[in-house]
């Protein structure tokens, strides 16, 4: 099978190679084979190329494929999509092309579990979203305005602490949705209300430790949580969990937008993630395999 391999750490995008007689991966217990025939690009995979000081065990490393024709998946993160309606065929799913149905699955799982079950958002809320330019951060916007009838009143330039500004207008929020990384983490908590949450889900700018003391650092009565896709399939967080057959079927209905920024050939590895790093995707990038 053809895949795409990194030659070494620190990585260029333009490095990026395609080996075309890579090993078909063999069957393992508990797990199925799939065919690919699309996949998103994800920032978390700056940090796989070893360019953000450090990178964990994502799809694609610890597990052979992701970038490839071909991947063993655990059978607990494979899901049927027949649930989505008007079939499946070689062009894609319920009416949708593989591109558009590649588009969906990590972002709007991230974001249905950020809002249902991190920070419980219900009708009334007032919620405030950190990086909601970002292919999640719309996402959660959207499945919150569709799911919930919540809607975006309005949006504040990023800059250093901008925690005081809802303050200073006066603005009370339910809960915040950090997708930035650790350096705003302890600002993010000062902006919710006592009892409010604030769920960081987001690596955009790096993997930086940061030390906390808890006693001095942080304020009470306000719950922190940390939401990471790498969880599906693990005991407590089943996939299952998920309705991605249902959401897929309601895109394909017209009631998310959920199209990929850009569509990229899977010789254009490189460029993919090129325009990824320079941060102009302006939304979900897929690769067609």
């Amino acid at each position: 099978m053809e895949t795409i391999t990194i030659p070494h750490r620190p990585c260029s995008p333009l490095y990026l190679a395609i080996e075309t007689s890579y090993p078909d991966p063999e069957p393992t217990p508990n797990s199925t084979t799939v065919s690919i025939k699309a996949f998103g690009i994800n920032h978390a995979e700056y940090f796989l190329l070893g360019k953000g000081g450090g990178h964990h065990g994502w799809l694609g490393e610890t597990i052979q494929g992701g970038c490839a024709e071909k991947v063993n998946v655990p059978d607990g993160n494979v899901v049927l999509l027949e649930e989505a309606g008007n079939g499946i065929n070689e062009e894609g799913v319920g009416g949708l092309s593989w591109a558009e149905v590649a588009a969906i699955p990590k972002n709007h799982a991230t974001a249905w579990s950020v809002v249902s079950q991190n920070l419980e958002v219900k009708a009334g809320d007032r919620d405030f979203v950190r990086g909601v330019s970002t292919a999640v951060g719309t996402v959660t916007l959207s499945l919150a305005a569709k799911s919930i009838d919540l809607g975006a009143e309005g949006a504040i330039l990023e800059g250093p602490g901008p925690s005081a500004r809802p303050k200073e207008k006066g603005v009370v929020f339910d809960g915040v949705l950090d997708l930035i990384d650790n350096s705003v983490l302890l600002d993010s908590l000062e902006i919710p209300r006592r009892g409010g949450r604030v769920c960081q889900a987001g690596l955009l700018g790096g993997l930086g430790r940061i030390e906390v003391n808890p006693f001095s650092d942080m304020p009470s009565g306000v719950h922190l949580s940390f939401f990471g896709s790498f969880v599906y399939g693990m005991q407590w967080f089943p996939l299952s969990d998920v309705p991605l057959a249902g959401i897929v079927r309601d895109v394909a209905k017209g009631k998310w937008d959920a199209k990929p920024s850009e569509v990229f050939s899977f010789e254009e590895i490189g460029e993919a993630h090129r325009h990824m790093e320079e941060g102009s995707a302006g939304g979900k990038m897929v690769v067609v395999v």
